[in-house]
């Protein structure tokens, strides 16, 4: 489980510093001098591809983690069966959970996942609308998120719910 922390983080790093060097050069190439976004480009074309190849190889070396380990194989191909679910969000479930282990009850992955939101009452007065507890580990939130819409692409049970 170390391991796959730590190989998750690096992912997490290494996906950030692509984003820090494509999104600038994204908006250049809107807005800007065309060869201005072209010497750009080639300056940081030898960083992206290195990144990238980085990316891979860690990738690579998660899944392998992941098959090695029969516990985490069977978790992984379980909540990789779900649709919208991918490699991502499933390795940060497992994480989060700790092989479903620290946390058993769905709603009590779901408040710490920060997708269950809780009003604000004492007693019998309500005092403003419902929000979700400010501890919640929003990053597992957002890949939910992105899981839920990637899910509502694909034809069946989920689409037809929302």
């Amino acid at each position: 489980m170390k391991k796959l922390a730590e190989f998750t983080r690096l992912r997490q790093r290494l996906q950030g510093m692509i984003s820090q060097l494509k999104v600038p050069l994204a908006e250049q190439k809107r807005f800007g001098d065309k060869a201005l976004t072209t010497q750009l480009g080639q300056h940081c074309s030898s960083s992206l591809k290195a990144l990238l190849s980085d990316l891979k190889g860690v990738e690579k070396a998660i899944k392998q983690l992941i098959t090695d380990d029969p516990t985490l194989k069977a978790l992984f191909e379980l909540v990789t069966s779900i649709p919208g679910v991918g490699q991502v969000v499933a390795t940060e479930l497992i994480l989060a959970s700790d092989e479903f282990n620290a946390i058993k009850d769905p709603k009590k992955l779901a408040c710490h996942a920060g997708v269950a939101p809780f009003e604000h009452s004492s007693g019998s007065s309500v005092r403003g609308k419902t929000r979700v507890n400010h501890h919640a580990r929003k990053s597992l939130k957002t890949l939910l998120h992105m899981a839920a819409m990637s899910a509502l692409q694909v034809p069946g049970e989920l689409q037809a719910y929302y």
